[in-house]
């Protein structure tokens, strides 16, 4: 290799190791190929998925799929604007800004992530091409809304399909959407579970393409494959609502089932990759989570899940607005129910019991698992779809026109709480980001007179850097504030690192046994430094 390339290469285990990563997909797409093409049940099961594709899309128009694409990429760029326009560098963008490999999606096991990023930023390492990414993680919502309201019903509506945008403006994924470079793939892990969906009316092609798709959404985002169930449980629930073969939904449970396990074995067993701390896991933080299983730490996830979820999904109105929604939903399903109420009623409290439990997806079974926002996807489908369902239920009663759009008023308030979230939201990482800038020019100004040639470092050391004052409101109105933004600089964080970099200084752990002269004290940090090595100590 030194020699095709003409000089030493840098680091080759990171090369190698990335290579390695990217290979799964061409070793992955090869044996879809091969099955696809040399075995008479793939040959038979592409055949059949090519015809149902293409009857689906056969009966609609193109110009209202042109028109449905448009409106929600329009919609979501206004709900996202404000993020966007923050222009703010999220946790583990930092790292990637300057080229940092220890974030590289290849030690999460997300090569899609990795195939994918070469082509969209046609560099590695990756140079910043934001707000390309976002928009391109747009378009992936627009389609994947797309998707969904054809697998519900069958048609393409604008109308019915607002409520369903939760799935993507809900506030736990705005920690997705405010990732300069993961974005666009967990918004494209989350399409990838949604596929195999228009097919669930065929078996075997319904079970063949959640096996293919769930595998492509771990590796891409692992925490998406969560959406798939929450979509089994509530078509499940809808078809008993309707009086369905109940052999009929049993089967499809169990196709579901069956091809969730499948996908995950092979992800597991063939393409998983043991973590390796020293390339992504921040000094502070090691083992901050655990891809080990155990059955026993369900009830205690579950239950550290859903105080997170209570205590952040917004703000007060936002809460008792889908409260509402939910209360509507279960009462109008069992008013719309073609089944013996009583019966249904109970089914339905064990079905969205279920939903709301299994909405953490194989997290739950981890023994240290990550609850960040981001990871709520199972969540904010199963919120979206009580509210689309909540929707459809009233539309389909014998209320008068006024009645159901008084029904409907809690629904819509949601999606419009949402946006006034990702607003408020947007403006607290634009005063962050000003503030932490604020903090960290007092700093380099306070070193610039003791600063000699040759490399400078600085570490950090007291407390946290406060949020600025201009947050207060927001936080106190919304507590998922608190989970979403990051206060710079910290003690020994690796997140000081992208704003070292501006000023070209170098970031490093205080592991200094000698005691550094006092050099400057001033209100907001004390500084303390010797031949280019320097201590602050914050202390607001």
């Amino acid at each position: 290799m030194d020699k095709v390339i003409g000089r030493n290469l840098r680091d080759p285990q990171k090369w190698s190791r990335i290579l390695k990563g990217i290979l799964h997909i061409p070793v992955f797409s090869c044996a879809i190929f091969i099955f696809n093409n040399f075995f008479t049940l793939g040959l038979k099961t592409a055949e059949k998925i090519k015809q149902i594709f293409f009857n689906i899309f056969s009966k609609l128009k193109k110009s209202d799929l042109i028109a449905f694409i448009l409106f929600f990429t329009v919609f979501f760029f206004i709900a996202y604007y404000k993020i966007i326009d923050s222009d703010f560098y999220y946790a583990d963008d930092k790292a990637r800004l300057i080229g940092d490999d220890k974030t590289s999606w290849i030690s999460f096991g997300r090569y899609v992530s990795q195939f994918f990023s070469v082509f969209i930023h046609t560099s590695f390492p990756l140079v910043d091409v934001a707000p390309l990414t976002q928009f391109f993680s747009i378009l992936i919502m627009s389609f994947s809304l797309m998707i969904l309201i054809l697998i519900l019903d069958n048609k393409i509506k604008i109308a019915k399909s607002f409520p369903l945008t939760f799935l993507f403006i809900s506030p736990f994924f705005s920690q997705c959407f405010s990732y300069r470079f993961d974005n666009i793939y967990m918004t494209l892990a989350v399409f990838f579970t949604l596929i195999p969906f228009l097919f669930k009316d065929d078996k075997i092609s319904f079970i063949y393409l959640s096996i293919v798709f769930l595998v492509l959404s771990c590796m891409s985002y692992q925490a998406a494959t969560s959406v798939y169930i929450m979509l089994v449980i509530f078509i499940s629930l809808n078809k008993i609502k309707k009086n369905e073969n109940i052999k009929e939904v049993i089967k499809f449970i169990l196709s579901s089932v069956i091809s969730f396990t499948i996908a995950l074995l092979i992800y597991k067993l063939l393409f998983d990759c043991s973590s390796d701390p020293k390339y992504f896991v921040p000094a502070t933080e090691e083992n901050y989570f655990s891809t080990s299983i155990s059955i026993q730490v369900i009830p205690q996830n579950i239950k550290n899940y859903v105080l997170i979820v209570a205590n952040n999904v917004g703000g007060i109105w936002l809460k008792v607005f889908i409260i509402c929604s939910a209360i509507i939903y279960y009462v109008f399903s069992i008013k719309n129910s073609k089944i013996n109420k009583f019966i249904f009623a109970a089914v339905s409290i064990v079905f969205i019991a279920t939903a709301f439990i299994l909405s953490l997806g194989p997290y739950m079974i981890l023994k240290k698992p990550l609850l960040a926002p981001r990871v709520f996807m199972g969540f904010n489908m199963f919120i979206a779809l009580i509210l689309y369902f909540c929707v459809e239920n009233i539309l389909c009663s014998n209320l008068s026109v006024k009645n159901k759009y008084i029904f409907s008023i809690p629904t819509h308030f949601v999606i419009y709480g949402c946006i006034t979230f990702l607003y408020a939201y947007g403006n607290c990482l634009s005063h962050q980001k000003e503030y932490s800038d604020f903090r960290f020019q007092l700093i380099i100004n306070d070193m610039n007179e003791y600063i000699k040639e040759g490399d400078v470092y600085i570490s950090f050391k007291g407390k946290s850097t406060d949020y600025c004052q201009a947050l207060d409101v927001a936080v106190k109105q919304y507590p998922i504030i608190n989970l979403l933004l990051e206060n710079q600089p910290s003690p020994n964080s690796s997140w000081n690192d992208e704003y070292l970099y501006k000023f070209n200084l170098v970031s490093e752990q205080e592991n200094s046994k000698e005691k550094l002269p006092l050099l400057k004290e001033s209100y907001y940090h004390d500084l303390y430094g010797k031949d280019n090595h320097f201590v602050v100590n914050l202390k607001k």
